[in-house]
């Protein structure tokens, strides 16, 4: 961010920032909340669900005006209780609130006299951010506002509201020439007037949400900035009041919606906004809700980024919160209770490479030393947790959820420390591992290392030759050419068979070629389907194997193969591969990977094509304990396609 003087409101904001944000750096877990007369629509319009965004459903389903304005004059939500809303954000860990004062229809959520569309022309008919701002207060929580400044349906605002209803859009043929004459007119009857009382009626506020600048000028912009900082001077508001385009730049905080940063973000403060479902807005429909361990895990991921995690809540339109959502934030305060400590007042994880364990690394400095915080996703299978990196000598590791703090054995070597954590880990969701490290913290980096429960390789941490890395996407981003390659350092214990699972994402298959050493092989990438699956969604899948001849420390690369599609990549995993995979429901998985193949065959995507094409690829676990002579005519059967080696309990 600039440190050149930018003033509004009589303040110079960059002179002030290190003060106003202090609190926000800080505050590490928040709540957001989509809630309006859109929650009435529940995401379907005549029956069927519309696209994209609940919150969106006048726009994306183009639902006559006077249809949406009717339903809004009936909210009615006999069942909002703020005081309920604050105690379940304290209770799950979370220092603060923002709630969307007025979204993209325009409606408001208090009594404004700028505009008859609102809540103070319903049965409700009362403000509702007064009494959540109360509600907050009482409850130890900051509170701040969600605002759409320039797009605005149901007012007219930026490309003349609702220009799908001929009928209710008096703009909608308008010259083109005029438009920025009518921007304003929107700007100075609602958009500057509106923020005006929202800044001065509710005392002091925390954070200004600022949402959608599009056609926003300068000199509109810092009018909207004078008001803000003029009655809110110690506020700090987002990076959204005025777009990208705009020469001026009054973010305190960067925004990443539904995502979070592949590596830690420590020059700007920022925080994640993210869903519990796929809206912000409630959709009756929608009962694909992230679950409490992925939550937990994208808290952690933030945090030891270096940012605040903002968890959406769609409230229902009588004012309660969704069961789900509900049961969520009771599941996350629960956990909170034991491992809080691992996430107020703590730092982003100091190392920058891909840790040994699946999870995330939060520390607190003091005058000791450092406290490591371990969040471990996958509890190590052998009890033995590596932590890649540390070279201090004096150290000491307990059990975040030990009450007695019992000492953990640690041990050091040349890659690190292990810490024996024994075989069980004590949270279903995530568990935190404490290392105290006397003195200064002493890092360094370190490639990857086998496990027992295997090896992942980021593309971000891969030596690249003409491949190109984009952080927004976390991802090697449209990879072909045989003359490029991504290449990684890494260390295997001991010889062995290796299967690889691939996260990536391309619309037609792709091929790669797999050196390590004196070993090479091809990896078969199938087409995951959607085109955006190549960016936002990419999928994880068995993608070939790995055959290691001797151990120690290696170079592995992977280059695509002449004329293969572009593809794009973002990590791959190493997995031991046993001959025999248990599967839950106590079937053994034999796996095409791990046959000795007799005749044509080639290993693609996880199966195995022969000439002969074998469907039955299990059988159940009881069985084979009770009958050897039954797996042996099993095998027998099918020893001309492929053989297993395999490992009965």
């Amino acid at each position: 961010m600039s440190q050149d003087v930018l003033m509004a409101g009589g303040v110079d904001l960059n002179a002030t920032r290190a003060q106003r944000t202090e609190w926000f750096r800080d505050a590490k877990f928040g709540m957001f909340i989509h809630w309006g007369v859109y929650a009435m629509w529940e995401g379907q319009y005549q029956g069927n669900d519309t696209q994209r965004y609940a919150e969106w459903i006048w726009n994306n389903a183009k639902i006559p005006a006077n249809e949406y304005i009717e339903m809004g004059n009936q909210f009615n939500p006999v069942n909002y209780d703020p005081k309920a809303w604050a105690e379940m954000a304290e209770q799950a860990g979370m220092t603060y609130m923002v709630i969307t004062a007025k979204h993209h229809d325009g409606w408001a959520l208090w009594d404004t006299p700028t505009s008859e569309w609102g809540v103070k022309d319903t049965p409700w008919g009362k403000d509702l951010l007064g009494p959540l701002k109360d509600a907050a207060t009482d409850a130890g929580l900051r509170f701040g506002l969600y605002y759409s400044q320039s797009m605005d349906w149901g007012n007219h605002g930026d490309a003349g509201g609702a220009n799908w209803d001929k009928s209710f859009s008096p703009y909608l043929n308008m010259d083109e020439s005029l438009w920025p004459e009518r921007v304003e007119q929107y700007h100075a009857e609602i958009a500057r007037p509106q923020v005006e009382e929202l800044t001065t009626r509710y005392g002091d506020l925390d954070i200004f949400w600022w949402d959608m600048a599009a056609n926003i000028t300068d000199r509109q912009g810092q009018m909207l900035a004078d008001i803000l900082w003029g009655n809110q001077p110690h506020i700090v508001s987002n990076g959204r009041l005025t777009s990208r385009f705009n020469t001026l730049d009054y973010g305190d905080f960067d925004t990443h919606e539904q995502s979070i940063p592949a590596v830690p973000q420590l020059d700007s403060h920022w925080e994640s906004c993210m869903t519990m479902n796929h809206t912000w807005g409630y959709r009756v429909s929608d009962h694909d809700w992230k679950s409490t361990t992925t939550l937990i895990h994208n808290l952690t991921g933030v945090v030891a980024k270096g940012g605040n995690y903002l968890l959406n809540i769609g409230p229902k339109p009588d004012g309660t919160f969704p069961q789900a959502s509900i049961d969520r934030l009771q599941e996350i305060g629960q956990w909170m209770d034991v491992n809080g400590e691992a996430i107020h007042g703590t730092n982003a994880t100091p190392f920058e490479f891909q840790q040994a364990f699946n999870g995330a690394v939060t520390q607190r400095q003091h005058d000791k030393g450092t406290t490591l915080y371990l969040h471990v996703y996958d509890w190590p299978s052998d009890g033995e947790l590596r932590v890649l990196g540390v070279g201090n000598d004096k150290l000491s590791a307990y059990l975040l959820a030990d009450d007695k703090r019992s000492a953990l054995s640690v041990n050091r070597d040349d890659k690190g420390v292990t810490i024996a954590v024994g075989g069980e880990a004590p949270d279903p969701h995530s568990s935190t591992v404490v290392l105290e490290v006397t003195g200064e913290l002493e890092i360094f980096e370190v490639g990857g290392v086998m496990t027992a429960d295997g090896m992942v390789l980021r593309a971000l941490d891969a030596q690249r030759q003409g491949a190109k890395y984009e952080p927004w996407h976390n991802s090697v981003m449209d990879w072909q050419g045989q003359e490029t390659s991504l290449s990684w350092n890494v260390d295997f214990s001991e010889p062995g068979r290796y299967a690889i699972e691939m996260l990536y994402g391309n619309n037609d298959d792709a091929f790669l070629n797999l050196e390590l050493g004196e070993y090479q092989s091809e990896l078969w990438l199938p087409a995951t389907g959607e085109t955006n699956m190549r960016y936002k969604y990419l999928k994880p899948f068995t993608v070939g194997e790995l055959v290691v001849t001797q151990g120690g420390a290696q170079t592995l690369t992977l280059t695509p193969r002449n004329g293969s599609a572009p593809v794009n990549v973002s990590d791959l995993t190493i997995k031991h591969l046993p001959d025999a995979l248990q599967r839950p429901d106590g079937n053994i998985t034999l796996n095409a990977i791990s046959a000795e193949y007799a005749g044509k065959a080639q290993v693609r995507h996880g199966a195995c094509h022969t000439n002969s094409i074998i469907y039955l690829v299990s059988l159940a676990h009881s069985l084979l304990q009770r009958c050897r002579t039954c797996s042996a005519s099993f095998r027998k059967l099918f020893q001309a396609s492929a053989t297993w080696s395999t490992m009965w309990s």
